[in-house]
């Protein structure tokens, strides 16, 4: 049998057999598990009250890092609301904001407990009543119904210098409606 061996010297060899067929081993994961097992998949998330009726900002996040950040998804739930006339709210997707106003600063929680690979952003939480956004394009909005889960399937890619931010904006009387936001983010696969 004839041998390849790796040309980055490696060690990694790989076998041809008689009939010049290749002999290989894969293993199959997907690119969220992958970036996981590497360190490299993280969780953007808060939980928050909304107190008001306008337009708030829940989160802002720029990735100040050479690797595009790849957000997978956008999972939300909330529960009803006091005092709204509806049992929706409307969430709103902006790009390239500069940022929010009265926000938190936070870190991006790393999904491999045992990795110390960080997430080198500027990330912020809103405080669910006097957050707005500042500046930046709306790329997309929805509703979403109270007392269930919705999600958001991307991916989309956060190159670096670029920003998002998440707002909600709850029903017309509303006085406290208690919302919960989990994004799932990676790196970019490296070469």
């Amino acid at each position: 049998m004839t041998r390849i061996t790796d040309g980055l010297g490696r060690g990694f060899e790989a076998g041809v057999d008689n009939t010049n067929h290749l002999l290989t081993e894969a293993v199959s994961k997907n690119i969220r598990e992958d970036a996981m097992l590497k360190g490299e998949l993280f969780e953007i998330g808060t939980f928050v009250t909304l107190t008001g009726t306008t337009e708030t900002a829940l989160v802002f996040f720029q990735n100040d890092q050479d690797r595009t950040v790849v957000l997978d998804r956008f999972e939300f739930s909330a529960t009803d609301s006091t005092g709204g006339t509806s049992d929706q709210m409307l969430l709103k997707l902006y790009i390239n904001a500069d940022g929010i106003t009265n926000g938190t600063a936070s870190e991006p929680l790393n999904s491999n407990f045992g990795s110390g690979v960080k997430l080198t952003s500027t990330f912020e939480f809103g405080n669910g009543s006097t957050s707005a956004v500042t500046g930046g394009s709306q790329f997309g909005a929805s509703y979403i119904k109270f007392a269930g889960q919705s999600i958001f399937e991307g991916p989309w890619g956060v190159p670096r210098g670029s920003s998002f931010v998440l707002t909600a904006t709850p029903p017309a009387s509303n006085t406290s409606l208690p919302f919960s936001i989990r994004t799932l983010a990676h790196l970019e696969r490296s070469t």
